[in-house]
């Protein structure tokens, strides 16, 4: 090969390689939508860093919200729009049960839903399946991940946390396409039971959850991130 010819033929590689970084560069980022409650709203920062450019989270997450209070936020309206809007690739749902004092869900009696009833967990499966339902109405193409609770540590939470996980297992059957992320992987101990604080590789004791004992700390957060993080890459 000549001289002039290995200079073209090098110029073209250029040219190439710079034309496919300036393609990712200008590439629309796939987007993740999160759709959850406090939990999932404080870890989104931590998975936002575990992607690199070419990923969007969108944290639509609302602290203090639930399936059963549309009086507050109505996640089947916000999904819609979410969906409508931004068109995600992947859609992540944690909600771990807030609910109401006052403003209860009825039956199809009239009969105001308490919590932690039956009639409780019943009525966050059907409305965890209306949301999947959105998904699918919209035409939505979009993997899907939920995530089952962490544990927590009151008594009157853990029961909330079990039906739950119950019920998103339940929906994940009725609903194959579902990834389930475990938050036990990230933040119970090794037996299944709450995990307060881990120690780090200094034998420092780390907390992992807020003094209110449900939120998390900065470190819960990350590792919890992680666990989600694997499951969205096992979903795409």
């Amino acid at each position: 090969m000549s001289p002039r010819a290995r200079t073209v033929l090098s110029v073209l590689v250029v040219l190439v390689v710079v034309g496919v970084l300036v393609a990712r560069l200008l590439a629309e980022p796939e987007r993740v939508l999160l759709a959850g409650d406090s939990i999932l709203r404080q870890t989104g920062p931590a998975l936002d860093e575990r992607f690199g450019r070419d990923v969007r989270i969108d944290n639509a997450a609302v602290n203090n919200s639930g399936l059963l209070t549309p009086g507050f936020v109505d996640w089947e309206q916000r999904l819609r729009d979410q969906v409508r809007d931004d068109d995600p690739a992947v859609v992540v749902f944690l909600f771990i049960g807030n609910y109401t004092d006052t403003d209860y869900a009825v039956d199809a009696n009239g009969d105001a839903i308490l919590k932690n009833t039956p009639e409780f967990f019943a009525a966050w499966g059907d409305a965890a399946d209306r949301l999947m339902q959105v998904l699918e109405d919209e035409g939505s193409d979009a993997e899907v991940v939920w995530v089952l609770p962490p544990p927590e540590l009151t008594e009157a939470n853990r029961i909330t946390t079990a039906g739950l996980r119950s019920e998103y297992q339940q929906l994940a059957r009725r609903w194959p396409g579902i990834t389930l992320a475990d938050a036990d992987d990230a933040l119970a101990g090794r037996d299944g039971e709450y995990l307060a604080s881990t120690t780090n590789r200094q034998g420092e004791e780390v907390p992992l959850r807020a003094a209110d004992t449900v939120h998390l700390t900065d470190a819960g957060a990350r590792r919890l991130a992680r666990t989600i993080h694997a499951a969205i890459e096992q979903a795409r």
